[in-house]
């Protein structure tokens, strides 16, 4: 087992010198090894990366979570139809502070009421 880790650990190293956008850490809580990257077939590469290097591994499945923020204003940006007929300019701003904390608080979330 503890052969098993050490070759799991030299993978991972070898893996992350390859690919600087897999991040690699262990749960304080649960001592799993935890990947995070582009994606879930981001990290379904890497995980089939590392069947093939022969280490039997056992995976759950990905969970996706988004942290994205802006820090001001952006300039315009415009998007053209693969025609050239049509086209959308806009502009992203900030939330307000208000909004933002009830993101936070879970007042307003992504998911759609059920009907």
């Amino acid at each position: 087992m503890l052969r098993d880790l050490n070759k799991l650990h030299d993978i991972l190293k070898e893996i992350q010198i390859e690919d600087p956008n897999i991040h690699v850490r262990i749960s304080d809580d649960t001592g799993e090894v935890l990947m995070s990257g582009m994606g879930p077939l981001h990290l379904e590469v890497v995980v089939k990366q590392i069947l093939d290097k022969g280490l039997k591994i056992t995976t759950t499945k990905p969970i996706p979570i988004f942290m994205e923020s802006m820090r001001g204003i952006s300039t315009y940006q415009r998007a053209v139809s693969q025609n050239g007929k049509n086209s959308v300019r806009l502009i992203v701003l900030p939330l307000e502070n208000t909004i933002m904390d009830l993101i936070q608080n879970g007042t307003i979330t992504t998911r759609k009421p059920r009907p």
